[in-house]
């Protein structure tokens, strides 16, 4: 799993950035009609928060999993699986859609008509929520912190751009980017607007829960016998909600897997403390739902945080990185 598209999923074809078009788009890249498919596997385990949690469908669900054979024999090592949460079936792949299925429901149950996030330049994260947030007939306003622009990144400005969402950017990194949300969310009230906020990543009590029902999902793969547990799941870290949501979700579901973030973002941002605070803020939101909850221990002992990959700071490509990405291609 990934907090980043793992292949092309938005393919724009545009040399020329100023002729880009929204029809061009819409080609490229289709979000299909919502329908009430089949409920995430966080309600087929606990039936009673349907009646609790708001969730629309975003996603199609179970991703498959893969044995990366070919890469398993070019570093001679054993037993290498993917989820393809890239699969995900909504237009755009990667793990943002599996958070914004809760949050985009939670706004719609609030009444709110637009909506207001922020990420760096190029976000993946912003773009998913433009994406999504349009399918639902919400208006976006992206505020936007400073950060290495790559060409992906540039067509994710124009994607964005072109489905109407409002641009802000904030140079002075994500602290300034706070500060503008902030003061775009009061002025809004003042006018009798009332937003609902998306926080970078979508990493919330409510959003983490996209991924504490992956993980169920993932048991439920495993019993069915689609792959073996995994003795370590990888996944990369930058706003830590999806990995604070495999890690409870993980023992939630009894599963014994090492959870092995990989830290993309600045230390002090990305740590074990706050992991477990994310994870034990979804889980208190569960137990307040659910008769007789369960809860689990989660000593931050348990996670063994991969640094040293992150180069020069967010959002620059490393070479490693390349020839990985062109490994998995």
């Amino acid at each position: 799993m990934s907090d980043a598209p793992l292949s092309g999923i938005l393919s724009l074809n545009c040399e020329d950035p100023l002729q880009f078009e929204q029809e061009q788009y819409w080609t490229d890249m289709t979000i299909p009609p919502l329908k009430d498919t089949e409920k995430p596997a966080l309600f087929r385990r606990y039936p009673v928060l349907e009646e609790h949690l708001p969730w629309i469908s975003l996603t199609k669900t179970p991703t498959p999993v893969e044995r990366l054979a070919t890469l398993e024999q070019e570093l001679d090592v054993g037993g290498l699986w993917i989820k393809r949460d890239d699969m995900c079936g909504c237009g755009y792949g990667g793990n943002k859609p599996r958070k914004l299925e809760f949050l985009l429901a939670e706004a719609k149950v609030k009444g709110a008509k637009s909506l207001i996030t922020l990420g760096g330049l190029g976000s993946h994260h912003t773009l998913a929520t433009v994406a999504c947030a349009n399918r639902l007939g919400f208006q976006s306003s992206l505020i936007l912190a400073k950060r290495p622009l790559s060409e992906k990144g540039k067509q994710n400005l124009l994607a964005s751009h072109a489905m109407g969402a409002s641009l802000s950017y904030a140079s002075n990194d994500v602290f300034a980017g706070w500060m503008i949300a902030l003061v775009y969310m009061r002025l809004w009230r003042r006018d009798g607007v009332r937003p609902y906020f998306v926080a970078p990543g979508g990493t919330s009590a409510l959003g983490c829960l996209g991924y504490v029902s992956a993980a169920f999902e993932l048991a439920e793969q495993i019993q069915r016998g689609e792959c073996p547990e995994p003795d370590a799941i990888f996944v990369a870290m930058g706003s830590m909600g999806t990995a604070a949501g495999l890690w409870l979700g993980l023992r939630l579901a009894g599963l014994s897997t090492q959870l092995v973030p990989v830290r993309v973002y600045q230390d002090f941002r990305t740590n074990p403390f706050g992991l477990k605070w994310y994870a034990m803020a979804s889980q208190r939101l569960l137990s307040r739902h659910i008769p007789n909850f369960e809860k689990v221990s989660l000593p931050t002992s348990e996670i063994d945080i991969i640094k040293g990959f992150i180069g020069p700071g967010y959002g620059h490509i490393t070479t490693a990185a390349r020839e990985a990405a062109s490994r998995l291609s």
